[in-house]
C-alpha cells in the first residue's frame, strides 16, 4: 500500500491470480495511484467498496462461474459513480462487461503496463476507454440477441422488466403501473420462466444486457 496524497486516485483491485494482482498493485502504486483494496474473491471486493470508496476498480472478469462479470454489475449497480476497468482473458467477455457497466475493457494476456496506466488515466478523467466502433459492434450483437429473447414477452411483461431493471420492488411497480401487487408477482414469475432466470438480481442484470432501460421517473 502507498501513503495517500491529496488528489490521488483511489483504486480497488479484484484479481483471482494473486501474482498478477500483486504486480498490478505495485505498478499502480509506483505510478501514484492509491491502492485502497486488493481482493481475490468477489464477495470480499463487493463488501469492502463502501469502506474503501475507490474511484476506479480493476476487475478480473475471468473469475470462475462468471463471478467477475457479476461483481462488476453489482459494483456498478450499488456504486454508480465507480469507473470499472474490466480485465478479461481474451475478448470473449467484452459484450457482457460493457452491458454490465464497464467503462473500459482490456485483454489481460496482451495488454502492457503502459496501456493499463493510459486507460486508468482516461477513467480518472471520467472518460470511457472503449472505441465507438467497438461499442457499435457490441450493441449490434446485443440487439440481435435481444430480438430473440424478448420476443415471448408481452408488452406488460416488458414494462415490468423495465421496472425490475431499475431495482423497484413489487409494491413500487404496482403503484407505478396501477395494478395489484399480485399481478406484478405473476408477471415477475412469468419473466423468470420465459427468460430462464432464478432470481431478481439475475433478471435485472439480463434486462440491462438486453438493452432494457429503467423507465423515466
Amino acid at each position: 500500500m502507498t501513503t495517500e496524497h491529496e488528489g490521488s486516485v483511489r483504486v480497488s483491485l479484484l484479481d483471482g491470480q494473486l501474482l498478477r494482482g500483486d504486480a498490478l498493485a505495485r505498478v499502480l502504486s509506483d505510478a501514484g495511484y492509491v491502492v485502497v483494496g486488493r481482493h481475490s474473491h468477489a464477495d470480499a471486493f463487493l463488501s469492502s467498496l463502501a469502506q474503501e470508496q475507490p474511484q476506479i476498480a480493476c476487475v478480473d472478469v475471468s473469475l470462475d462461474d462468471d463471478d467477475g462479470v457479476t461483481a462488476l454489475a453489482e459494483a456498478r449497480q450499488f456504486h454508480p459513480n465507480l469507473q470499472v476497468l474490466a480485465l478479461g482473458d481474451g475478448p470473449g467477455a467484452l459484450d457482457r462487461c460493457i452491458a454490465a457497466g464497464a467503462a473500459a475493457y482490456l485483454d489481460a494476456r496482451s495488454s502492457a503496463c503502459d496501456e493499463v496506466l493510459h486507460t486508468l488515466e482516461l477513467l480518472g478523467r471520467g472518460e470511457r476507454a472503449v472505441s465507438v466502433h467497438m461499442l457499435s459492434t457490441v450493441f449490434q450483437a446485443t440487439r440481435a440477441r435481444e430480438h430473440e429473447q424478448l420476443r415471448p414477452l408481452s408488452a406488460r411483461e416488458r414494462q415490468v422488466l423495465s421496472w425490475v431493471s431499475s431495482g423497484a420492488d413489487n409494491g413500487d411497480i404496482a403503484q407505478s403501473l396501477q395494478i395489484t401487487e399480485r399481478t406484478v408477482k405473476a408477471h415477475v414469475s412469468s419473466l423468470y420462466r420465459k427468460l430462464r432466470q432464478d432470481n431478481r438480481t439475475q433478471l435485472a442484470l439480463l434486462a440491462r444486457q438486453l438493452g432494457i432501460r429503467p423507465p423515466s421517473q
